[in-house]
């Protein structure tokens, strides 16, 4: 009797169940990839809504904020990923994103550390 072929290409150990930690490493990078587009959702979000409690026009201010919140997006990002790791085992997807929104839209206070942190910087 020839001995027993694992139930699937690539699994030693015979039982029968697919990679999980490739399955779980690709759902986890899902999850970062949509947490980081809430996050610009609600850096968007924020300039929209500054746009609209200020002036209410749109103009070349507004898109330079908004470039400068964009660029600024993967350290508020990284700022977040605990809070996401922490939340994922405890709430649902939307909840998550939900926090990723939020730390979007008040990306300004998720980046102030230090003595000037909330003080607006000007220059001159």
């Amino acid at each position: 009797m020839p001995p027993a072929e694992p139930a699937t290409p690539g699994d030693a150990d015979g039982t029968g169940s697919p990679d999980v930690e490739d399955q779980n490493r690709r759902a986890r990078l899902q999850l970062y990839g949509f947490s980081f587009l809430a996050l610009l959702l609600g850096i968007t979000a924020k300039v929209g809504f500054d746009t609209l409690n200020g002036e209410g026009t749109f103009d070349r201010r507004q898109v330079r904020k908004c470039l400068a919140a964009v660029l600024v997006s993967p350290m508020a990002f990284l700022t977040f990923i605990p809070t996401l790791q922490a939340q994922l085992n405890d709430a649902g997807l939307f909840v998550v994103l939900l926090f990723a929104f939020q730390a979007g839209f008040f990306w300004q206070t998720v980046l102030a550390r230090g003595p000037n942190a909330g003080k607006e910087v000007t220059a001159g």
